[in-house]
């Protein structure tokens, strides 16, 4: 994993022709392409494991799957790349958080736009309950405020409290 981390790509080359298995688990459940997409620092990599047969649907134990890590590593290009294989955009961890939730938590309404455009669930919740256009307003992200609106979320949506995202704003 630390060739990976360092993009030292023929070490990890050499162990794959001898025999090192791409979709090998950890106790938490991750695979090398999750840690390799936990930073996102060296695209190659990433794209060799991909290409030596990595799973891009895994989900480690508590349901992260590499595209939720290359949100969270902030990296558009490899999200785009992942999004391209056909990865699904719309997975949930045990949080209920997809990569759009992620996004959002992120403040990256660049992402948070790219996932939309490639068929995120504008409405998603988490296992809380908590929409999408609810997490961006409690993280005072209006970009991505009008950006979910553009794509037509529940604007009339409610937090545990009953509060609109309009109340919200009021307090």
């Amino acid at each position: 994993m630390k060739a990976v981390e360092e993009g030292n790509l023929s070490v990890v080359r050499y162990l794959i022709e001898v025999g090192a298995d791409v979709n090998a688990v950890d106790v938490q459940g991750r695979t090398t392409l999750i840690y390799a997409t936990l930073k996102c620092k060296h695209f190659d990599a990433i794209q060799l494991l991909i290409q030596c047969g990595a799973d891009i649907h895994v989900a480690e134990n508590e349901g992260v799957t590499p595209l939720m890590c290359t949100v969270m590593a902030r990296s558009l290009e490899v999200v785009q790349f992942l999004v391209k294989l056909g990865v699904k955009v719309n997975s949930t961890g045990k949080n209920k958080w997809t990569a759009l939730t992620y996004a959002i938590r992120n403040m990256n309404p660049v992402i948070a736009q790219f996932v939309l455009e490639n068929g995120a669930d504008v409405d998603s919740e988490d296992k809380n309950g908590w929409a999408s256009l609810l997490v961006a307003a409690r993280m005072f992200d209006w970009r991505t405020v009008q950006i979910l609106a553009y794509y037509g979320v529940n604007v009339d949506a409610v937090d545990e409290n009953g509060s609109t995202v309009l109340i919200l704003v009021a307090e």
